[in-house]
């Protein structure tokens, strides 16, 4: 599984990870939400969080950089867990590490992780 590869899975994450108000995608800028005031949902017709288990764990076997796929396939599952729960200031953090992850700057993706970690931000990621 090549970079461009888990480019394109952040890609498709990012297309179905939510609807504002059912009907419409959230607008992301550079990973980042747009500031409205609307609930988010999870879009039932994208993959389940098991299924993403499942193709990262695929990922993990094919690989040379387990650490990588190991915070990669973490910050996937925490974002999609925040993403349920409806908590998308959250999600913008994660998709702020996995671009690092993605970007293959492991050094700056375990001092964000450390730092996030260390002030709690969030709920399932900080575990």
């Amino acid at each position: 599984m090549s970079l461009l590869d888990l480019k394109k899975k952040l890609a498709d994450l990012n297309r179905t990870i939510g609807t504002n108000n059912d009907t419409q995608p959230l607008q992301t800028t550079n990973l980042k939400y747009s500031n409205q005031q609307t609930s988010t949902k999870y879009n039932h017709t994208s993959k389940t969080p098991e299924e993403w288990t499942k193709e990262l764990e695929h990922l993990s076997k094919n690989s040379g950089n387990e650490e990588l796929l190991k915070a990669y396939k973490q910050a996937v599952k925490s974002m999609i867990i925040e993403s349920h729960k409806g908590n998308i200031h959250f999600i913008q953090i994660w998709f702020q590490l996995i671009e690092k992850l993605l970007n293959l700057d492991l050094q700056s993706a375990k001092r964000y992780y450390q730092i996030v970690k260390s002030n709690k931000i969030g709920t399932s990621f900080a575990q």
